[in-house]
């Protein structure tokens, strides 16, 4: 899939953008509030260029007066601007917003009564089911679909709104203005034509740091989240208190994630890469809880070796278990109790 260029060099001039942006210096970034949970939907560290803002083309009518059009590269990944229930609407060739997205989050996350309803229209592709088929729940930054040119499009960008109160059908309600949408803006680049506002996001994919504005990636950390299942097992990065991004911890480099739950624990856990290796291990479920009950990173257990594998049957029970540099963790899964054991003699984690 292709992604925009990551922009470097001195931001010029950062301007405000009314109702979008509320600029109080050139170093801050907005939207941090827990309570607003609402990032521009692309990559920390690519840039969408404003071509549509507020009533401007034919942004004019009750519906779409408040929605705003990036431009991007088709195939450019397309991030949950927050979370909720999200759906896919196919409309005829040549029609609306194409194939798009329909998110549906509780208005009081803006500030609002209700729900508001996110579009994310003219799409390639998408992650969610059909709306005919139920909906299918998105993290904040987790890949919801993919830019395109579907519908009635003049060129690849992406087309996003908010309806509250709304529908899932595009035509029938009134559009409002976004809240806060976190990410840094800068006005043009030098031969744009016409001139736009560009913006920065800081939504967090797997691999990426937290630097701002451009993330540095850990293709290791990538290259583990992809093989072990990717959004559908591991899930989307979430800040554990070091950050969304890959953050150091003990002797090396770890970055969070929230998933499907992975059969057992509470769906959370983290890829973690020890300093002078190559590989990276998934630690989850009950055998991370277990991992940080024990100190984690910085306790006598170090980083994991590898990543949990089955073990053998107890009993008829299956024991899975993961090595780390100075133990093992292990569990079974009849009551997923949990183990934890050095290499000494007669350890367990020798067999």
């Amino acid at each position: 899939m292709k992604s925009l260029p990551r922009f470097s060099g001195i931001f010029l001039g950062f301007l405000a953008l009314a109702g979008l942006v509320s600029l109080a210096s050139a170093a801050t970034y907005y939207g941090n509030n827990s309570w607003a949970r609402h990032r521009l939907p692309w990559q920390h560290g690519n840039s969408g260029g404003l071509s549509q803002a507020y009533n401007q083309g034919n942004h004019t009518n009750l519906v779409n007066k408040y929605s705003l059009d990036f431009t991007m590269s088709s195939g450019t990944p397309l991030l949950g601007i927050t979370e909720g229930n999200a759906c896919q609407v196919v409309e005829p060739n040549d029609t609306g917003l194409g194939r798009y997205v329909v998110e549906t989050a509780p208005g009081l996350w803006a500030g609002r009564s209700g729900t508001d309803y996110y579009f994310y229209g003219h799409t390639s592709n998408t992650w969610v089911a059909l709306c005919s088929s139920g909906n299918t729940y998105i993290y904040q930054g987790q890949i919801a679909a993919w830019s395109g040119c579907s519908g009635i499009c003049g060129g690849p960008h992406v087309h996003i709104s908010v309806l509250n109160p709304g529908s899932t059908c595009y035509c029938t309600a009134t559009g409002v203005k976004f809240p806060t949408l976190s990410g840094l803006q800068f006005d043009g680049v030098p031969g744009a034509n016409p001139p736009t506002r560009f913006y920065v996001s800081d939504s967090v994919m797997p691999g990426d740091d937290n630097t701002k504005p451009q993330p540095n990636f850990t293709s290791s950390i990538f290259s583990k989240w992809s093989s072990a299942g990717g959004l559908n097992n591991v899930g989307s990065p979430r800040d554990n208190g070091g950050g969304a991004g890959v953050h150091g911890w003990g002797n090396g480099v770890v970055q969070d994630f929230a998933g499907s739950g992975h059969g057992h624990g509470n769906g959370y856990g983290a890829v973690m890469l020890r300093n002078g290796t190559g590989t990276a291990w998934w630690v989850h479920g009950v055998i991370w809880q277990t991992y940080l009950n024990n100190g984690g990173a910085g306790s006598w257990l170090g980083y994991p070796t590898s990543d949990e594998f089955f073990w053998f049957y107890y009993f008829g029970v299956p024991l899975y278990r993961q090595n780390f540099q100075n133990g093992c963790i292990w569990f079974n899964t009849n009551d997923l109790g949990t183990n934890v054991d050095g290499y000494q003699s007669g350890s367990p984690c020798n067999s």
